[in-house]
């Protein structure tokens, strides 16, 4: 459901919550085969999993998770999602939590017209970002910082997104890592806990000068590898 559309509350065990069809102004109204989603687990009250589905799926048939969480901490995982009938995607959970499902990009069908804006580039996996390193240092609790990520060896000057892998080590309070190209959305990438090190991928939309931004909501480092691009 949109944010803010219903007041909060956590899904039952055993349940499937379905979101809402985006509207056509955020996907293509026609030719999607999936979505690319970032799927979280928040405030569970005990262990469990996720699985995100096409809507209308049968959890039961399924043999594998999208989230894996306890109740200590939130947890989060990117993934591509078919969708169903009615062009949406669906997320199944074994333990009551709250979940939050953020779209962050879409596979085309095999009707729709090819090109190659948007065409999926590898590149050898590279650190492009590392808070650890003495000349850089941790952030602090709040802070966004603006990087740049298309001077990646291989990855073209004009590229107008990259896939990462975000790492996140040493915060010292439950929170949340969010990169974006230039205003900050109300999503995030990837959710931690105190003294944990947690790892999601992302697709990361670039700014029109190639870099990111990004903010983390509690003091720790951050990671940032690259291993493929988006032609523009």
């Amino acid at each position: 459901l949109p944010a803010g559309s219903v007041t909060p509350a956590p899904v039952a065990p055993g349940r499937t919550a379905t979101a809402r069809r985006l509207p056509a102004s955020a996907v293509p109204a026609t030719g999607l085969s999936a979505l690319v989603v970032n799927v979280t687990a928040a405030g569970a009250g005990a262990a469990g999993y996720l699985v995100a589905l096409p809507s209308g799926g049968n959890p039961a048939g399924t043999q594998h998770s999208t989230v894996n969480f306890t109740a200590s901490a939130p947890a989060a995982n990117t993934a591509i999602v078919p969708i169903g009938p009615d062009g949406s995607v669906a997320v199944y959970t074994t333990a009551g939590t709250h979940i939050i499902l953020d779209v962050v990009g879409y596979i085309t069908d095999s009707a729709a017209t090819l090109a190659t804006t948007g065409m999926f580039r590898s590149v050898t996996p590279y650190r492009a970002y590392d808070s650890r390193q003495p000349s850089v240092g941790a952030f602090g609790p709040g802070q966004a910082r603006t990087i740049a990520l298309n001077t990646v060896p291989g990855v073209a000057g004009d590229a107008s997104a990259v896939s990462a892998n975000l790492t996140v080590t040493g915060p010292n309070a439950i929170g949340f890592l969010t990169v974006y190209p230039l205003v900050e959305p109300a999503t995030s990438n990837l959710n931690f806990g105190p003294g944990q090190t947690v790892a999601n991928g992302a697709l990361l939309r670039l700014s029109p000068t190639g870099t990111v931004v990004a903010k983390m909501s509690q003091s720790g480092h951050v990671l940032i590898d690259v291993n493929g691009f988006f032609l523009s």
